[in-house]
């Protein structure tokens, strides 16, 4: 049976998909945005000639027309699957509206009940037809271990009649976070992990006698995770991007203290970058590409009726006429490149100076207006940037100098790429691609080289702060990378235009605005934030237990 919404089909759903106009505060969109309406992209009308383009299509893979998933708290008792946790059933509704933010097609919940009719018809117990209303549903199992999290790749409309259950899953630990599942979505929409791609060996290398294959229960060392899945014609329209969400970090499935992956020299800026976890707007691009969503937009509306996004921002399918989909630190609803209350505008000559940063204060750690570029919130989880804008005379290139990086945290480290806080530097002219991130003391003294004369420098935190100083100058010294390095890459801008004014990237502060944290030594501002400052003190810890507790009620 299809049922209709608009002028769009959805195929065997009893009912139609109740799309709620409050996606995910994502990376990308900074806040709540109204909900276009949704375009159906069937494969009679070309989405199956595209579907190479993700993953090696087999048989029984198909693409979704809409996503429709089981959230298995336990409300009904299906004995083939052990319900999720309270924090991984979180994750998944979160993960699920960021994807519904971004996408042509509907991430729906669907009822317990609705799953067990979709179950009985997979044991055999009632005579459906094969389209039953419930086919493609998605279903959530346990996982017993706690953090890890696996799902089928593609819409599985076939499986062997000898199991007598649904193909589509998607398995959960206990502690799953948000952007675990974020990156487990991906799969079900059909990608592969970044690291898999033909090419990944002009990028990376593997280390397959480091992979713990005993502790992981892996079947043996050259891990399907690990394995060339991908040929040339299916990624050569965008760049291999470390920062990815399905590209792993480089201690992935290793043996204690050793490392499965790691950049090649030319690429060593990007060793935390990997397993950075949040999706990228090429990783947005690519499945937007898979299911014809770039098309949307276009179709519907002629160009003068659609925000002329900005700096390699791209059109909601969504919401074809609302807010762009921005790169991490440019501003919606246009990706322009300003400051949004958090951050600055600075000028770079030839002389060297420094400024220092400390992100979040404490003040700001429940104001989420305070964030430049978008920001994603999940419940007690969240991640928080803050863009400092590097500007110069059109033809130049920026030399940066890490002088000072510390953390606070409560958690033991930022962890396997800089997941839970760092410092960005968009170093290449395409500032659509996730930056160089750095989230460890031993980087201190690291210099970096602009490819152009515009340097967005994004912190960001998820728990915890940031402090760091940062030396900057004009050089005449070789970029560090360029758009050449990473084929696919397009430049945001012109290295001969005028950048933005100091006014126009910094509404908010004096020209040249100096803040108050410079005129502290770096050790002063150590004590201030680390040891005697807002977040060790007992208020502070007390306040923020408190909103954590009330958060998961």
């Amino acid at each position: 049976m299809a049922i209709s919404n608009g002028s769009s089909e959805y195929p065997f759903m009893n009912e139609p998909p109740k799309i709620k106009p409050h996606g995910l505060v994502s990376y990308f969109l900074g806040g709540n945005r109204p909900l276009d309406e949704v375009t159906h992209r069937s494969p009679e009308n070309g989405l199956d000639r595209n579907l190479k383009s993700v993953f090696d299509r087999k048989p029984n893979q198909k693409l979704w027309d809409g996503i429709y998933y089981w959230v298995n708290d336990g409300s009904v008792n299906i004995k083939e699957f052990t319900p999720i946790s309270p924090k991984a059933q979180r994750a998944m509704r979160a993960a699920a509206r960021f994807w519904d933010s971004v996408m042509c097609i509907p991430f729906q919940e669907v009822s317990g009940s609705e799953a067990l009719k979709n179950v009985e018809w997979w044991r055999g117990d009632h005579g459906h037809e094969h389209h039953h209303p419930g086919h493609h549903f998605l279903f959530s199992q346990h996982l017993p271990v706690r953090e890890a999290a696996h799902a089928t790749i593609g819409w599985l409309h076939t499986v062997d009649a000898d199991l007598h259950l649904p193909p589509n899953l998607m398995h959960l630990g206990d502690e799953a976070s948000p952007m675990t599942v974020i990156h487990e979505f991906g799969h079900t929409l059909g990608m592969l992990h970044m690291q898999m791609r033909g090419d990944r060996d002009e990028y990376i290398h593997v280390d397959f006698a480091a992979i713990d294959i005993a502790h992981y229960h892996l079947p043996n060392e050259k891990n399907a995770n690990f394995n060339h899945k991908w040929t040339q014609d299916r990624y050569a329209e965008f760049p291999y991007e470390f920062g990815s969400t399905m590209h792993y970090s480089a201690a992935a499935f290793a043996k204690h203290g050793a490392e499965t992956m790691n950049p090649l020299p030319k690429f060593e800026v990007y060793h935390d970058t990997m397993g950075h976890g949040l999706p990228t707007l090429y990783d947005i691009m690519s499945v937007h590409r898979h299911y014809g969503c770039h098309t949307v937009c276009p179709e519907k509306y002629a160009p003068d009726q659609l925000p002329k996004c900005e700096n390699g921002g791209i059109n909601n399918p969504r919401n074809c006429r609302g807010d762009c989909i921005c790169p991490v630190g440019f501003a919606p609803p246009l990706c322009k490149m300003a400051v949004t209350q958090c951050g600055r505008a600075i000028e770079v000559d030839h002389h060297r100076r420094s400024f220092q940063l400390a992100y979040p204060k404490f003040r700001d750690i429940f104001d989420d207006e305070r964030a430049s570029g978008g920001s994603i919130y999940i419940r007690h989880e969240e991640r928080r940037t803050c863009t400092y804008f590097l500007r110069a005379p059109p033809g130049s290139r920026i030399k940066v100098t890490i002088e000072g990086l510390e953390f606070h945290k409560f958690r033991d480290d930022c962890g396997r790429g800089c997941r839970n806080c760092g410092l960005e530097f968009k170093l290449i002219s395409d500032h659509r691609y996730t930056g160089a991130t750095f989230c460890q003391k031993s980087n201190v003294g690291r210099e970096l080289v602009s490819e152009g004369h515009i340097l967005p420098i994004i912190v960001y935190n998820t728990i915890g702060g940031v402090i760091g100083r940062i030396a900057y100058e004009l050089t005449n010294d070789p970029p560090t990378l360029t758009m050449a390095d990473l084929p696919g890459s397009t430049p945001t801008y012109s290295h001969q235009e005028e950048a933005p004014t100091l006014r126009e990237l910094d509404p908010y502060h004096p020209i040249n605005y100096k803040d108050p944290i410079d005129e502290q030594s770096w050790p002063e501002l150590r004590e201030t934030y680390l040891n005697t400052g807002n977040y060790n003190s007992p208020l502070a810890t007390l306040i923020f237990c408190a909103m954590f507790i009330y958060q998961l009620l």
